[in-house]
């Protein structure tokens, strides 16, 4: 007994999915050798480290300021002694709001750019076609090279001579 045929349309179709499997099993391969590992392990604690330092010097450099601001403090009234406290825990607010906004913008800069270059790399605009070099086509032009500009004429070494017979008036 006879199989039925497939029409074309559906065995392109099977013959498409199969290649693109095909090109997505040997693309993600190469990511797996491209990828770089890193030698080292990176304990948490750095992390944290690195997170809580400039909250530390910030403290620290307000703490100090208050410190030299409390010894000429001393001299004030008392309205002039609740205006400093409350500058004082304004301007220590502020700028632990200002180093925690610019944290979390640096962070999402950070994390955008990654997660664009994984986006770009998993749909393989990194990655040269092995197809065309197997195939022997024209190689990808290559940046074409800025012109010189125009060659200036030489200066003159000596003043050009007046005609003879021209009168100057």
């Amino acid at each position: 007994q006879e199989e039925p045929r497939e029409d074309d349309p559906t065995f392109v179709r099977r013959v498409r999915l199969t290649y693109m499997d095909r090109a997505s099993a040997t693309h993600q391969r190469i990511m797996a050798e491209e990828a770089q590992e890193t030698p080292w392990f990176t304990p948490n604690w750095v992390f944290t480290v690195m997170l809580l330092t400039p909250y530390f010097a910030c403290t620290m450099s307000l703490a100090l300021h208050i410190f030299v601001n409390l010894m000429y403090s001393t001299k004030f009234a008392r309205q002039e002694e609740t205006h400093w406290q409350r500058a004082s825990l304004i301007g220590l607010g502020l700028d632990l709001l200002l180093l925690d906004v610019i944290r979390c913008a640096v962070t999402a800069i950070v994390e955008l750019r990654r997660f664009e270059i994984r986006r770009r790399s998993a749909s393989g605009d990194f990655l040269k076609s092995r197809i065309r070099n197997q195939a022997g086509a024209a190689k990808e032009p290559e940046l074409k090279q800025k012109k010189p500009p125009p060659k200036k004429p030489a200066v003159p070494k000596h003043a050009p001579k007046a005609p003879i017979n021209s009168r100057v008036p």
